[in-house]
């Protein structure tokens, strides 16, 4: 049976970030004697040096990547998605991203008056919703964050083809890429054979005792995206189905109509994690399946494999350690700001 100690700790983390400060210790005026030993970096600070861990190359690569994709193995056939992309590439976005993020905006603005009000109707209805919110598949705002091939940057490859295609230019959109076969038929065949568009990554820790190649992996993640894509497609059209019961409320002039809202608003959040499925089911298949590159970086795999149960094959937390642990993942995988989805992802997968 879960601890109580520790199952409360866990409930509460889920809705409240923990800030766990890293302390590190460096020895100074160490000599390296073995060339051979563990990688290390020195640096100079008042004529002493301190010492630091190398990375691997693994995570380098993830490090250095603008555009990835990291999946976090909740149990041995649902992994947590989320897609990374670094700041200095909002310019490259497409003005439907722009426009997206304004009506978003507008759209917190005006749920946030509504939490604020002292009106007994919006204090019973925000009650009301945050608990139909906190029932929600945490898939939803894992595959929203991945978006739509048609909106998601490109970075090109260092080709002769590619800098022939789109010279001096790093990075293009999809429509951009739409603009060159349109223009320029006679390349179609090369680009076929030779794809001058960089594949994305998708870094994962390798499940301790898990033999299966990366093509099963992958094939797994796949059929997840399959699964959950038909899941919020049928969850799209239902709202789009009841949006219309809404409209008498339109003619009641005081009061607001809130249920069209908040159809709308899970209409929005359904299209987006279908669209994101989609974009992983087209990832899969573009290319023979060069566009689906798995890549398992050792610093992952190190903190996940003291919170992964062998036996019960799923990601546990029960004791302090599995949370300390827990916490470096989510730092090292960059995965902080969505820290509360995956445990509510764990919750909802592993402790049903």
């Amino acid at each position: 049976m879960l601890n109580l100690k520790y199952s409360e700790r866990f409930l509460v983390s889920a809705n409240y970030s923990i800030n766990h400060n890293t302390v590190r210790f460096f020895s100074y005026g160490t000599r390296l004697r073995n060339k051979e030993s563990s990688a290390i970096v020195s640096k100079s600070y008042d004529d002493k040096k301190a010492i630091e861990p190398i990375h691997s190359p693994e995570y380098n690569d993830f490090l250095n990547d603008n555009l990835k994709i990291v999946a976090l193995p909740i149990n041995e056939s649902q992994f947590y998605l989320q897609y990374l992309q670094d700041k200095q590439l909002i310019h490259f976005e497409h003005k439907v991203i722009s426009i997206e993020k304004k009506v978003s905006n507008k759209a917190l603005s005006y749920w946030q008056k509504l939490k604020d009000s002292k009106k007994s109707y919006a204090t019973y209805t925000v009650k009301t919703i945050e608990k139909l919110l906190e029932k929600l598949p945490w898939s939803e705002q894992s595959f929203a964050s991945i978006p739509s091939e048609q909106f998601i940057i490109k970075r090109l490859q260092t080709t002769e083809l590619a800098q022939k295609a789109f010279p001096n230019k790093k990075y293009i959109t999809f429509f951009d890429y739409l603009n060159l076969v349109k223009t320029s038929p006679e390349l179609t065949p090369k680009l076929e054979k030779t794809p001058i568009i960089k594949p994305m990554k998708i870094y994962i820790p390798k499940i301790p005792g898990n033999t299966e190649s990366k093509a099963v992996i992958g094939d797994k993640i796949y059929q997840m995206a399959v699964m959950q894509a038909k899941y919020y497609s049928k969850q799209m059209w239902k709202c789009i189905a009841a949006f219309p019961l809404t409209f008498p409320l339109i003619l009641i002039p005081l009061v607001p109509n809130i249920p069209g809202f908040y159809i709308c608003y899970r209409l929005y959040w359904n299209f987006k994690a279908f669209a994101g499925a989609k974009h992983i089911m087209e990832m899969y298949h573009k290319n023979q399946g060069s566009s689906f590159q798995l890549e398992y970086v050792p610093e992952f795999t190190k903190s996940f494999s003291k919170i992964y149960d062998t036996e019960e094959q799923r990601l546990l937390l029960k004791n302090d350690e599995q949370m300390d642990a827990f916490e470096t993942l989510v730092k090292d995988m960059d995965l902080e700001k969505a820290k509360a989805n995956v445990q509510r992802a764990i919750m909802q997968e592993n402790y049903k």
